[in-house]
């Protein structure tokens, strides 16, 4: 019996390694589809959007917005992500790459992402996984902590679209709000307003008209508060 083993010994040797390196390349490659399922499901949502009707509701332009949330943290999560930024220019390489966004686009698109990333932690919505549903259907979450807490967190726009209509469904000009500072978005343009209409004018989903006409409002607001 030991003769028998000591001949085999060997064998069984390397089947074990062969299942052991099988299992851990399965592992490997397992993995790797799925960050790739992970990036090619955002660059289809961006694709979503832009996809749309012109007479599109602002809640059907919001819904990829809010899926694209839900994808992006995921990544973050089971990717063990510690740079956003650098993830983002990655998958937004690709994107340009493959010519599912222009170069152009690429930043705009970008910042945007950042900022509604960073507004959703900030109003706790990837604690709740109740809201992290309704984000997966392209609803409304509620905010879970802050001073707007309870409140719904709607999709509303960097620049209103009273200022710019041409852009109300852009992907670059969609910022997730409380319900309750939703209405507060007026037709006066601060400097915040106008580096957003800048960064839609680059892409052009505003006209330089638009954005010209934009910046002579803010100049003569900033004159008139000025002289006040």
């Amino acid at each position: 019996m030991l003769n028998m083993i000591g001949e085999h010994f060997w064998k069984i040797v390397f089947v074990i390694a062969l299942l052991v390196g099988g299992y851990f390349y399965y592992d490997h490659w397992h993995k790797q589809n799925e960050s790739e399922n992970r990036m090619i499901a955002m660059l289809d949502l961006i694709e979503e959007n832009k996809a749309l009707p012109e007479d599109a509701t602002v809640e059907q332009a919001g819904a990829p917005l809010l899926k694209l949330m839900v994808n992006l943290n995921n990544y973050e999560t089971y990717e063990n992500v510690t740079n956003v930024k650098d993830l983002l220019d990655t998958i937004f390489k690709r994107a340009v790459t493959e010519e599912r966004v222009a170069e152009s686009e690429q930043e705009a698109f970008k910042t945007a992402i950042l900022e509604n990333r960073n507004l959703c932690r900030a109003y706790g919505v990837f604690d709740d996984s109740e809201g992290i549903l309704m984000m997966e259907n392209g609803r409304s979450p509620k905010v879970t902590k802050g001073a707007f807490k309870g409140d719904k967190l709607i999709v509303g726009h960097f620049v209103s679209p009273m200022l710019a209509p041409e852009a109300k469904n852009s992907f670059a000009n969609l910022v997730v709000t409380p319900e309750s500072i939703f209405g507060m978005q007026t037709e006066e343009p601060d400097r915040s307003v106008i580096s957003s209409a800048g960064r839609l004018r680059e892409i052009r989903a505003i006209g330089p008209g638009t954005y010209e006409r934009m910046k002579a409002k803010e100049r003569d607001l900033r004159a008139y508060k000025v002289g006040e």
